[in-house]
Order: C-alpha cells, then sequence, then structure tokens
C-alpha cells in the first residue's frame, strides 16, 4: 500500500500559513499545496443510456440497464476481460426508497444469472424474463434509514456454473426511509468518559467566508465569532489533491445533508473552472472545526475519544483505471506558533483502489516532535470497507494514541508532542479528495460520494 505523504506535506505548509491568512482577512490562492491531475477516464460508461421517465434503454446484447431503482447509465464493461469502475448515477428522487419489499427490475440481454448484493453478499437473484428481462423484490425491511449500497452483478453462465465469459457489476447507493434515524451505541474507546459534542447533521452549519463579505475566493475569512461550525477549507483556504475542495456559496456545492446524513460528493465536470487555478476537472469538499485564526466553536479538547461513523466509496478496479479517491478523517492543532510546531493525528486514510485498507496515522511538523515511527495502524481490518458503515476512532491520551476500527484497538503509539509540551487544541476534519498520487478516473456517475453518520467527541 503506497504511503500517504501528501496530506503531511500539505499540512505542514497549511499549519504555519494560517496566520497570514487571518493577518490578510482574504483566502489566498497557495502554490505548492496541491498535486498534479491525471487525465480523467471514462471508466466503463459509454454511448448506452436508460431513460428512466421513459423506461427504455439502449442497452445491447452482453449489456445491463437498471431499471428499478433508475440508472441512467449502462453497465457495458465486462470486468472478466477488462474490469472497470462500478459507481453508477441514480437521482436522488430515484435512490429514496421505503423499508420494506421493493421491486427491481434489469435488462440484461445475453445474461442468464442476476443478482443484487448488499452488505458483501447476495440479498436476490432476480427471475429470468423475456428479452432478457429479470425481476425480483429486494427485501429491505430490516434496512435502517440511511445510504445502501446496492451491487447488480449479472453473468452469462448459469447461477453457480463459473464458466462465464462476460460478467457486468453496477453500483447503486439507494437513500433508505426507515424512520429515525439509528443512534450509535457508546464507543467501547470512551468507557468512563462524558460525551462533549457531537454532530448529527440535522443540517451543515459551514461557510468559506465571512457573511456578507463577498464569495469565496474573494472574501474576508471567517473566525468562530461568525457563529459557524465548519470552515469550507483546511486552515488557510487552499486545498490538495487532483480534485478543488469547493464550497456552499457557489453553483459547485458538493455537500447534500439527507435526513441527518452528510454526503460529500466529488464530482467530475469537464467545463468545470478550478478556482485555485490548476485546471482541475473535479471538484469536492472538506470541512473543518477551526478556523485559520485557531478559533473554534467546539469545546476545547486536547485528551479523549473522537470517533467519526463514515460510509466510504468504492473506487477500485484494475490498474490503471482506479478511481483515485481519497477519503479521510482527521484532526490537527489549532493554536499552534513557530515554538510549538504543529501535531496531524488521522483517525483514518482510504483509497479507492485498495477498498479493503486503511491507515491512521500521526505526525508532527516544525518544532514538534515525535517517537513514533509508521503508521499507528495500517491494513486491512475486515474486507471490503465500502460496503457498509465503519466507525474509526482515535483514543488520545497525554502520552499515547490508539486506532479503533469499530470498536476493536487496532494498534497504538506515542502521541507527538509540541516543543513546549503544552497540551493542544484540535480542530477535527472530513474530507473527500482525490489523487494522493493514485491514477483519478471517473466511474459511469462522473461522481464518488463519501457519506458520514456522525461525529462524537468525547473526553
Amino acid at each position: 500500500m503506497k504511503i500517504c505523504g501528501v496530506s503531511r506535506a500539505a499540512m505542514a505548509f497549511v499549519l504555519f500559513s494560517a496566520s497570514a491568512y487571518a493577518a490578510t482577512g482574504t483566502v489566498p490562492i497557495q502554490e505548492g499545496t496541491v498535486t498534479f491531475m491525471l487525465p480523467p477516464g471514462s471508466g466503463s460508461g459509454g454511448a448506452p443510456v436508460t431513460d428512466c421517465v421513459g423506461k427504455t434503454t439502449t442497452a445491447t446484447t452482453n449489456q445491463m440497464a437498471i431499471l428499478a431503482p433508475c440508472s441512467q447509465n449502462v453497465i457495458t464493461a465486462n470486468q472478466k476481460t477488462a474490469p472497470a469502475l462500478i459507481a453508477m448515477d441514480i437521482t436522488d428522487a430515484n435512490a429514496a426508497v421505503n423499508a420494506g419489499l421493493i421491486p427491481v427490475s434489469v435488462q440484461a440481454m445475453g445474461m442468464q444469472n442476476v443478482e443484487v448484493w448488499t452488505h458483501g453478499s447476495m440479498a436476490v437473484r432476480l427471475a429470468a424474463g423475456a428479452s432478457g428481462m429479470f425481476s425480483g423484490n429486494l427485501d429491505l425491511s430490516k434496512e435502517p434509514t440511511g445510504p445502501l449500497r446496492a451491487r447488480f452483478m449479472a453473468w452469462n453462465s448459469a447461477p453457480g456454473d463459473n464458466t462465464y465469459t462476460v460478467e457486468l457489476i453496477g453500483e447503486e447507493t439507494l437513500f433508505i426511509n426507515a424512520g429515525a434515524k439509528t443512534p450509535s451505541p457508546v464507543p467501547a474507546g470512551a468507557a468512563g468518559m462524558a460525551l462533549a459534542w457531537q454532530d448529527q447533521f440535522a443540517t451543515l452549519n459551514a461557510t468559506p467566508c465571512k457573511p456578507a463579505t463577498g464569495v469565496w475566493p474573494n472574501c474576508t475569512a471567517p473566525t468562530a465569532s461568525d457563529g459557524f461550525t465548519y470552515l469550507e477549507n483546511i486552515g488557510n483556504g487552499s486545498d490538495y489533491g487532483d480534485c478543488a475542495f469547493d464550497h456552499t456559496d457557489g453553483k459547485y456545492n458538493p455537500y447534500t445533508v439527507q435526513s441527518g446524513f452528510l454526503r460529500i460528493r466529488a464530482t467530475y465536470d469537464p467545463n468545470y473552472h478550478d478556482p485555485y487555478g490548476y485546471n482541475r476537472k473535479w471538484y469536492c469538499g472538506l470541512l473543518r472545526t477551526a478556523f485559520a485564526d485557531g478559533s473554534s466553536n467546539l469545546p476545547a479538547i486536547s485528551y479523549g475519544y473522537f470517533e467519526f461513523t463514515i460510509l466510504a466509496p468504492n473506487a477500485a478496479a484494475a490498474t490503471g483505471a482506479t478511481g483515485g479517491t481519497w477519503p479521510a478523517v482527521w484532526q490537527t492543532t489549532r493554536k499552534n506558533t513557530a515554538a510549538t510546531g504543529s501535531i496531524e493525528l488521522d483517525e483514518a486514510e482510504l483509497y479507492g483502489n485498495g477498498p479493503a485498507y486503511y491507515q491512521s496515522g500521526a505526525g508532527a511538523y516544525g518544532a514538534a516532535t515525535t517517537t513514533a515511527t509508521g503508521f499507528v495502524y495500517a491494513g486491512n481490518p475486515n474486507g471490503d470497507l465500502t460496503w457498509d458503515w465503519h466507525r474509526f476512532g482515535l483514543l488520545v491520551t497525554p502520552t499515547t494514541v490508539t486506532s479503533y476500527f469499530d470498536d476493536k484497538p487496532m494498534g497504538s503509539q506515542p502521541i507527538p508532542q509540541y516543543a513546549d509540551k503544552s497540551a493542544p487544541l484540535w480542530g477535527w476534519m472530513m474530507n473527500l479528495a482525490m489523487g494522493s498520487g493514485w491514477p483519478v478516473n471517473a466511474p459511469p456517475a462522473k461522481h464518488y460520494d463519501m457519506w458520514i453518520k456522525e461525529i462524537r467527541l468525547y473526553r
């Protein structure tokens, strides 16, 4: 697994440039904080499309159209011979389904077996009909409210016959309506602690700018006194990676809140104008709970248990067709000086080309110090992590940092220290970036989605 170096370098720059941002009062466009964007590919999309209103499709033999819940994309790539990206576009209206039995239908001429998988296993095998039609009911009666990955898979051989020569795969993200959002259990790592702050995303209270000072990037930098929870950039208003961090105040808003869940979308748009000047054609988002001047509207917390619950996107395919997604949940110190240095802790960084892998790190920059080497944890904890929700946490004490995955401690190491050994204060971040040195390619959907259920901070 490739070691992530870009965020470390970017944050070293950001943490020591924040004072300049605060002093000027405007959002600077900084060079040296992004990586070169490799040309996006077309994924497994193509000319065939489905008209979800007219319920017609131009899919032909050895192609699959998902008619219900309907996606306009037609699956054309044969995974057997040319593995390709699988994320399919589905409108929010078509993705919204009620808990219970929902009808499913596809057209897959030339196929003999069509299945729908959820949670990493087959949920239903569809019955074959005339003209390549397959239909059935997907049982969602036990699903909680929120996003659900549904993977449609078809083969040109009978069930159990592995001599197939054509394999078609497409993935939709459905949104289940099942009443109130299901609360998560108290994390094991927070035993004996009290909940100090949480965001359950009833709304998104975020801004890139001080109110009434313009539109980003031509505006004054906000501070906590403006009343917002999140800054829509890393500390100094810059970004990193192969996808421009965009904002709620323009036409390329990457954020959506739905029934208590936050979606951050990375979108490929050939007509996108990169406001940072790097001519990238992807836009995405990052949120931070601290502002450039170090202020925050969260409680002042140095040590405790900090956890994000996320659903990461799948962007894996053969070498050369990797999606290049780079979701992360992390934290950095927010009261830094040249004398103290700065510290970064990562609850999780994930990479689309390796959906079973995540890493948790800890880094010291400038005058800050660390005795640790390598990652707090780096590995494959439990199969493909993009099928389901997972909880990524850090138990932070004055001496150690321990990574937790779904309530299980995965590894520990000494915590980095400020040069003056003072207790750090944190700004927490969540983002869907692209790149980190991996090729960046678009799936049929032309976008990837990262969902966040909640952030919970205990002390």
